[in-house]
């Protein structure tokens, strides 16, 4: 399933804000949810649009799940997972926050009872060996070792998915944010793409969401 341009347009936003305040705070985001209403809210989303975010997301049904990578018998996906009931959060509204950095922000973390949430999961591996880490959590990672590198890719996700920019430019961003990576990522994937021909090959998002042409 393809994912509409506006739902992948706000979860990039969403994730870019809350990445921004996981490093403003010095937060762990080891497990928030990516996106909360007040979170669109504050992104400047009208509620038509933030009502019509989690229609599109009831539609798409929970969980979703993209696959991100395979080699076979190996492969990695993009978990979506809807839920709804209660959100902790800063006090402002707008930034979700996990039980760990709840606790630490003390009084500056308030709880919402009913809430729509989207949390991002990317996990997969081999037989019963299985992994899962939350993307925010990922995102906060590759931050730490290239904030150009996180900034780049969302926005280059963004631009994809609205048709604005040829799929090179994903590419190169995705290469870039496995580049900054690579020590931790042959320890755990038996190829790691360094060309746009190795990416296209193992990666049915990207070949879905950003074709290459004649390739």
């Amino acid at each position: 399933m393809k994912l509409q341009p506006f739902l992948v347009e706000a979860v990039a936003w969403s994730l870019d804000r809350l990445l921004g305040k996981c490093v403003e705070l010095g937060l762990r985001c080891t497990d928030p949810p990516a996106v909360i209403t007040p979170l669109l809210r504050c992104l400047g989303y009208n509620e038509y649009r933030v009502r019509r975010f989690w229609a599109l997301l009831e539609e798409a049904g929970s969980p979703l799940d993209i696959e991100l990578y395979r080699y076979p018998p190996l492969s990695f996906s993009l978990t979506l997972i809807h839920r709804k009931g209660a959100v902790a959060h800063l006090r402002d509204g707008c930034v979700p926050l996990d039980e760990l950095d709840c606790k630490t922000l003390g009084d500056e973390c308030i709880r919402t009872p009913h809430s729509h949430m989207l949390y991002i999961y990317v996990g997969g591996g081999l037989g019963q060996a299985q992994v899962r880490v939350n993307a925010v959590r990922l995102l906060h990672l590759l931050h730490r070792r290239s904030p150009e590198a996180a900034e780049r890719l969302l926005d280059a996700v963004v631009e994809a998915a609205w048709g604005r920019a040829g799929p090179e430019r994903l590419y190169e961003s995705v290469l870039e944010a496995l580049r900054a990576g690579s020590d931790v990522l042959h320890l755990v994937l038996p190829l790691v793409p360094s060309t746009l021909e190795e990416l296209a090959r193992v990666s049915p998002a990207l070949r879905r969401l950003a074709p290459l042409p004649g390739r």
